[in-house]
């Protein structure tokens, strides 16, 4: 939105991993991808910039790998599971549901672990989702701002502190699957996920803005204070 002339400013991180996990049946290695088939959820989607940036920080170019869009859910896991892809970028829960009827299945990447955004992105934290308004609307309610923050950072306290099965029984039905044992699996890395206080770092709005440059031109040759993008302030009230 920076690049577009139009500034907002994130004030609570929600998620400190993105969750993307790069998976595939036969393929082991994110150099072996090239000249295949890789599902992402949707063209220009977060997933497919997820796989760009594998791509180029393993030597190679994003259109070096094929992209086919394939959805988030039931459809993604149909197309791994029928080989419609050779590989595809995947979220839970259904990742999970695609390991339950893949045992051997390979993750090239997994930044859904402290290990994983480590290796991938090199910071310790990337913000995926956070709560973000404009400057002037946070410059104008400081008390609403706050309360938004306090209350978010007492919900994820009580996602990263319930089990998995108590979060499960609290969620709608249309969030649930069938299969209560894959829920469950899901929610448990879901936790691991969970930012423990809400604050964004330097090193974490630098990895982003990296990981978005090599996917969008606009990004890449904009002049932008990243400085400005977020606050710690209603975090830290």
């Amino acid at each position: 939105m920076a690049a577009k002339g139009h500034p907002v400013k994130s004030f609570v991180s929600i998620l400190r991993y993105p969750g993307f996990v790069a998976a595939s049946p036969k393929i082991s290695r994110i150099e072996d991808l090239k000249g295949k088939v890789v599902g992402v959820s949707a063209a220009g989607s977060s997933t497919q910039m997820f796989l760009n940036y594998l791509l180029t920080t393993h030597n190679m170019k994003p259109d070096d790998a094929s992209v086919a869009s394939i959805g988030m859910s039931a459809t993604a896991v149909a197309a791994i599971t029928h080989a419609k892809v050779d590989a595809a970028i995947m979220t839970e829960p259904a990742l999970s549901i695609v390991a339950k009827q893949i045992p051997d299945l390979h993750l090239l990447a997994d930044a859904r672990t402290a290990d994983g955004v480590k290796a991938i992105y090199g910071v310790d934290v990337y913000p995926s989702a956070v709560l973000y308004s404009t400057p002037a609307w946070l410059d104008a309610h400081p008390k609403q701002a706050a309360s938004l923050a306090k209350a978010m950072l007492r919900t994820l306290a009580w996602m990263r502190t319930q089990s998995p099965e108590q979060i499960r029984e609290k969620m709608p039905a249309a969030f649930r699957t069938e299969d209560a044992a894959t829920d469950l699996a899901a929610l448990k890395n879901l936790q691991a996920m969970l930012s423990p206080d809400g604050k964004l770092t330097p090193e974490s709005a630098a990895a982003v803005h990296k990981v978005l440059a090599i996917s969008l031109d606009e990004v890449r040759t904009a002049q932008i204070d990243l400085s400005k993008t977020y606050t710690n302030e209603f975090v830290s009230q």
